[in-house]
């Protein structure tokens, strides 16, 4: 296994995460943070992906990767203003909202023993370069639809422009994503640039990941 961040590094990520939290949601602040709470360790000890021939295949990597995607969308967000790009529609909140629950279905399912991503056992995938694997253990399911369920499931409020962006925000990566990115109705097209942001934020931030880990990989 990779590892880039240690004990330190983990808990202070954590202490941004949660000032990001408190700083950007002033009326679900605490329903966000009890949530979290009740996820438990996996929220500090999840990793981003399975291998790191993708992301952040270490302890703490779904946190670090989740805070760089909400700082790139807030980045972003200027850069496109400064390009003359159409921002209204949706607001600062909104974005920070949607970055920072755009994975929330890599924790998996509330309760012990439902993770969505278990350590790796077998030798064999361990010299593929798997640290993880997924839990089989519980119900399949897409990680931004697990994102929307866990949300609704804790009684967290979404805006339209939230779910809709957390829902896409893998882009035409992932097939499902077609009905959405590929229909020629007027009421299909996007309304907003919101999840066009959140997509090139997710991107730029799962890149560099990549780049600093790959001269590691097997």
């Amino acid at each position: 296994m990779i590892n880039i961040l240690n004990e330190k590094d983990i808990l202070d990520n954590y202490e941004k995460f949660k000032g990001i939290i408190n700083d950007n949601f002033p009326s679900r602040a605490q329903s966000l943070i009890s949530m979290y709470e009740d996820l438990g360790e996996r929220v500090l000890m999840a990793p981003a992906a399975t291998t790191n021939k993708a992301h952040n295949s270490f302890p703490g990597g779904y946190l670090e990767h989740v805070i760089r995607v909400v700082e790139n969308s807030r980045q972003l967000y200027k850069v496109w203003g400064l390009m003359k790009m159409n921002v209204e529609g949706f607001t600062l909140e909104e974005l920070t909202f949607a970055a920072l629950n755009h994975d929330l279905g890599k924790l998996g399912f509330p309760g012990e023993g439902n993770e969505y991503y278990l350590a790796e056992t077998l030798d064999w995938r361990h010299k593929k370069g798997y640290a993880y694997k997924a839990n089989t253990t519980i119900p399949w399911m897409s990680v931004p639809d697990c994102s929307i369920f866990l949300l609704q499931n804790y009684g967290i409020k979404m805006s339209f422009n939230e779910m809709h962006s957390i829902r896409i925000h893998d882009g035409l990566y992932d097939k499902m994503n077609e009905t959405y990115f590929l229909n020629y109705f007027d009421n299909g097209k996007f309304q907003t640039n919101m999840p066009y942001i959140l997509m090139q934020a997710d991107i730029m931030a799962m890149r560099f990941e990549y780049q600093r880990t790959k001269h590691l990989l097997p």
